[in-house]
């Protein structure tokens, strides 16, 4: 094997939501979930693999995935046209292929170049993808088992190892004390975390805001810390007071959010009700709802032009915008309220046949709203959540956060265009609100900026230590508090928790000192969760995921209704 120069770096299989909010996502059978390929050798027997997919237009690598024992690899992407590196120790294949939702067989080529490996850490829960590059473009993945060794095969005289190299920890708890390959020089590989300077830090978001910026998402490193909640009201009525920030979208459904805000806009609305109707437990707490209040106050004593909004852009319910749309002054035909009441009551849709789905679909096209060309804002949300929540029921639990996501940059985008002069802020996790697409996933937060440019900013914001709530790792006790003493060693949160022991403190990623900058361009570990506690930290490349951060030191838990506890049935 010809010695040319290697670059070897991981990337995380991901796929999925950064959340789970009303009931926990099952994962899909590969034989059931997108399109795919069903890998043979050139004997016709099947041959588990790693598949690199890489977008025919840019040449960006799109995804990794590991296939079965039978060779099926499916995969959470639109059906399209692909080029697919396949690497199994029983041949490789390099082939551009038109990827639909049924199967599509591809061979293997018998001439190969084995490559063999083991890893020598103790290495975290799930497959870890090694991404092979060589000079020329050309990848190939190997999939570490969970014996930490790996098999592939791949073209001939096309890879060594490049010992200078230098690996991050993405896959373990503590920084890797050594790498070994079979056949290969052993390499011990450290990765520490820079000794360098602090970034520049700001006191509040409004100081990093540019002239363009109309809409600045929020983030969060989880849901059940009170200092976000306490963060994000505190920087959204600075905006609203110096920038003419008009509206709060948040991760709620759009019908739920309405009566919350005509409670913000002085009426008489049984607020704790509102709140547990949204079905979120993240919302469903004290502090939410003194925000509530102190919001409603704000907007007391602002002008008419100057009050806050609240908008709801997430698309997993349906029922309170099909009672909404049901009992507004709107004709409807029997198709229509059918249509309805089937999506406002389903939990699942993905079994209903063809031409029902049609039916269906023509239903909500032909729901004509009053208004003429300018229906008021809640009909059309009401009626867009209706069409992306059915978007979602129909897919399968695999890709139905993809269609989420979708669905959620549908609903601000419709924001968006009634915005004017004014601004908004998005509240949600940093899973959402983040800018960088990956296996195939792109969050709400990455089709922003694809639509609109640096008119989003993305502020991420991270924790230190403390408390949270969130569900346990199995689902099995309910939303409990989660105990974090110190972030690991080798992660950027590590690093900013010895330079700002007080805080908030929020950071412009564009003004990081140039060590720590180049540092932080590799995606590692973030101290991050969804709605559900992981047996892992979440992989974040935070220069691509965020414009800006904003560190709380240390966090503590929310506070749930009694209507908010959430216990395993």
């Amino acid at each position: 094997m010809t010695r040319s120069r290697l670059r070897i770096g991981l990337l995380a299989l991901v796929a999925g939501s950064a959340c789970h909010h009303t009931s926990p996502a099952m994962p899909g059978s590969a034989e059931s979930a997108g399109p795919g390929l069903r890998v043979l050798t050139r004997h016709d027997k099947p041959a588990p693999s790693s598949v690199v997919l890489v977008s025919s237009s840019s040449g960006k690598v799109l995804a990794i995935e590991r296939g079965d024992d039978a060779g099926v690899v499916r995969l959470a992407l639109e059906p399209g046209l692909y080029k697919v590196r396949v690497a199994s120790p029983k041949g490789y294949a390099v082939r551009e292929v038109d990827l639909r939702k049924d199967l599509i067989a591809l061979r293997l080529d018998d001439s190969c170049e084995l490559v063999a490996g083991v890893t020598s850490d103790e290495l975290g829960p799930g497959d870890i993808a090694w991404l092979l590059t060589v000079p020329g473009g050309e990848y190939f993945g190997a999939i570490i088992d969970r014996d930490r060794t790996f098999r592939a095969c791949v073209p001939a005289n096309a890879y060594a190892l490049d010992p200078d190299e230098r690996l991050a920890p993405f896959f373990a708890f503590e920084p890797p004390a050594k790498i070994r390959f079979d056949a290969y020089k052993r390499e011990r590989i450290e990765v520490p975390p820079p000794e360098t300077a602090a970034p520049a830090s700001h006191a509040s978001i409004g100081e990093l805001v540019s002239r363009n910026t109309v809409i600045i998402g929020i983030g969060e490193a989880n849901h059940g810390s009170r200092e976000f909640l306490a963060i994000r009201l505190k920087e959204t009525l600075a905006l609203a007071r110096t920038q003419d920030v008009r509206y709060i979208a948040l991760e709620a459904g759009a019908a739920e959010v309405f009566p919350l805000d005509d409670y913000v806009h002085g009426a008489s609305v049984d607020v704790r009700g509102a709140v547990s109707k949204i079905g979120y437990w993240m919302w469903d707490t004290e502090e939410f709802i003194a925000t509530l209040e102190a919001i409603r106050k704000y907007n007391a004593s602002a002008a008419a032009s100057e009050r806050l909004t609240l908008i709801g852009v997430d698309v997993q319910t349906a029922s309170a915008a099909a009672a909404y749309l049901r009992t507004s002054r709107i004709s409807l035909s029997p198709q229509q309220r059918d249509a309805l009441d089937l999506v406002g009551a389903a939990d699942n849709l993905t079994q209903l046949p063809g031409e029902r789905a049609s039916t269906l679909s023509e239903a909500f096209a032909a729901l004509t709203l009053p208004g003429g060309d300018s229906p008021s804002l809640r009909l059309e949300l009401a009626r867009l959540q209706i069409e992306c929540r059915f978007a979602m029921l129909t897919q399968t639990n695999r890709l139905s956060p993809i269609v989420r996501e979708e669905g959620m940059e549908r609903m601000t985008n419709l924001l968006l265009e009634k915005l004017g002069a004014n601004r908004a802020v998005l509240w949600a996790h940093n899973g959402h609100i983040n800018t960088d697409p990956h296996a195939g996933y792109i969050p709400l937060g990455a089709r922003l900026r694809a639509a609109h440019g640096h008119k989003y900013m993305a502020v991420g914001l991270l924790m230190g230590s403390g408390e949270f709530r969130a569900w346990d790792v199995n689902q099995k006790v309910g939303v409990v508090s989660h105990r974090i003493d110190a972030p690991p060693a080798f992660t950027l949160e590590a690093h900013l928790l010895r330079h700002f022991v007080a805080g908030p403190v929020f950071a412009s990623l564009d003004e990081v000192p140039a060590e720590l900058a180049q540092w932080i361009s590799i995606p590692r570990r973030a101290v991050e969760v969804g709605g559900q506690m992981s047996s892992e930290w979440r992989l974040r490349n935070h220069s691509a995921a965020f414009d800006a951060i904003g560190f709380v030191p240390r966090v503590s838990p929310t506070t749930p209704t009694p209507t908010g506890v959430r216990k395993a049935s």
